[in-house]
């Protein structure tokens, strides 16, 4: 009798817990969602690389005697239900294979958390310079085939990066080129 009286007790216990938000499952979330008290803050999760679909666009052509504008725009797309906390700088490089790599520099600013939902987006701007040097060397140019790769801030160490092409303003594939060894990244901004 008290064996039965301890098994019914746990049952009740954790469907209880269940239907209180205690288990960790999508679907007692959205009863804990549904059910919380008010006052009480929703907890955002950061957003994780498998939410994201990243795109990365020209949006200046090189200049002839400066590379003040910025060169291309990383955008960080939310996919999927519930929205997610972009909050701080991604990671993001260009590499030629095992060779040749340029990792992007955060802005020095903190950047913003930003909260995003379901479609909406997040940008930041990449300065780097498409001009060859003095001696006509470009560090990666664009017949070497460099690939860009880019994470999540926040993201484990062991996640695969995103490859997003470049592409023009009109969609395009084209090639990328970084012929100076630095990539500077402006502070994400809600687009």
């Amino acid at each position: 009798m008290r064996v039965r009286g301890a098994v019914l007790a746990a049952v009740i216990v954790s469907t209880a817990g269940a239907i209180a938000g205690c288990d960790r499952s999508e679907g007692a979330v959205a009863v804990a969602d549904r059910t919380r008290s008010p006052g009480r803050a929703e907890v955002v999760p950061e957003c994780a690389p498998a939410q994201l679909s990243w795109m990365l666009r020209v949006v200046a052509e090189a200049p002839k005697d400066t590379d003040e504008p910025p060169r291309a725009r990383l955008t960080a797309t939310k996919t999927g239900p519930g929205q997610c906390v972009f909050g701080g700088y991604p990671w993001f490089r260009v590499h030629i294979g095992k060779a040749e790599e340029a990792v992007a520099v955060p802005g020095r600013q903190t950047p913003p958390r930003h909260t995003v939902p379901p479609g909406a987006s997040v940008s930041t701007d990449l300065f780097y310079s498409v001009t060859p040097d003095t001696s006509g060397r470009c560090f990666m140019p664009a017949d070497a085939s460099p690939q860009a790769q880019v994470l999540p801030p926040h993201a484990a160490a062991d996640t695969t990066a995103s490859a997003p092409p470049l592409t023009d303003r009109q969609g395009n594939t084209v090639q990328l080129a970084v012929c100076g060894e630095d990539i500077w990244m402006a502070a994400p901004v809600l687009a």
